[in-house]
């Protein structure tokens, strides 16, 4: 099994947060390093939860999904989550942009 990357490894950490692992973890291939987010039922989710998996989005994507999916703006829905899921999401992006855990 190859070392996963940067990027996956600040996915996963996100994903791992409770309330997140039945949402995304089963769209994560750890193998191929795919996340299948076409399988996501996304209009579904809660408030914090759908902010958090945009948020995913954005830091594997480096963009925005798309439109019609209904998504959150990140900015305007970072205060609907909980402050460690917050901080998580901030974890995250600095890991993936050369920052340390």
């Amino acid at each position: 099994m190859k070392k996963p990357s940067t990027q996956l490894k600040a996915i996963l950490l996100i994903a791992n947060y409770p309330a997140l692992k039945p949402v995304v973890l089963p769209l994560i291939d750890t193998e191929t390093e795919t996340i299948f987010f076409e399988d996501l039922s996304y209009g579904s989710l809660s408030g914090g939860i759908k902010t958090a998996v945009t948020w995913i989005y954005c830091i594997w994507t480096d963009e925005l999904p798309p439109r019609e999916w209904g998504w959150r703006d990140p900015f305007e829905g970072f205060g609907v989550m909980d402050a460690e899921l917050q901080k998580l999401i901030l974890k995250a992006m600095a890991y993936r942009h050369g920052g340390f855990l």
